[in-house]
């Protein structure tokens, strides 16, 4: 019957549709690198095999910054190892929406990826010791034309992040 065979082609036409749009936004998160890195094929993603206390296993990215450089020093640089982690973010001390999507990144993360800053200068080495902190902040181009309105005088300003200046 015609209505049948209606419900039919629109539900295979909706299932195929939705399948291929879930895909394409999966594929982009987690099979692609970003567009602007330089060597794509070159990255990997460590994934971390956890052990609970109650005999589960869980895959993670969470490594801690010792496993970090044991990494780097079993890889006898023959590897740019770089950790990056996410976070929400506010601007200003009164910590009101709207949130930033942020990262905490190695010193060396931009440099692994080999993108080159539009302005200013990514993080150095000595700006990444354990124990001593240097509040250095870099903006995604979004939101350097968002909040700052492409401001290349932004470079050098200070910027508080939370409770901390940057």
């Amino acid at each position: 019957t015609p209505g049948f065979t209606a419900t039919v082609v629109i539900t295979l036409a909706l299932g195929v549709g939705v399948n291929a749009a879930l895909f394409s936004v999966l594929d982009r998160i987690f099979f692609r690198a970003p567009v602007a890195v330089a060597d794509p094929s070159s990255l990997r993603r460590v994934w971390v095999d956890h052990a609970s206390i109650w005999g589960g296993r869980s895959l993670s990215t969470g490594v801690g910054y010792p496993t970090l450089l044991a990494l780097r020093e079993a890889s006898d640089g023959q590897a740019g190892i770089t950790m990056y982690t996410t976070d929400r973010m506010f601007r200003g001390r009164d910590q009101t929406p709207p949130g930033l999507q942020g990262a905490r990144v190695t010193a060396n993360f931009f440099s692994v990826l080999g993108v080159t800053p539009a302005l200013g200068r990514f993080f150095l080495p000595d700006e990444d010791v354990m124990g001593r902190p240097v509040n250095v902040v870099v903006l995604s181009h979004d939101y350097w034309m968002r909040g700052f309105n492409g401001d290349p005088g932004v470079v050098g300003r200070r910027m508080d992040i939370g409770l901390l200046p940057f």
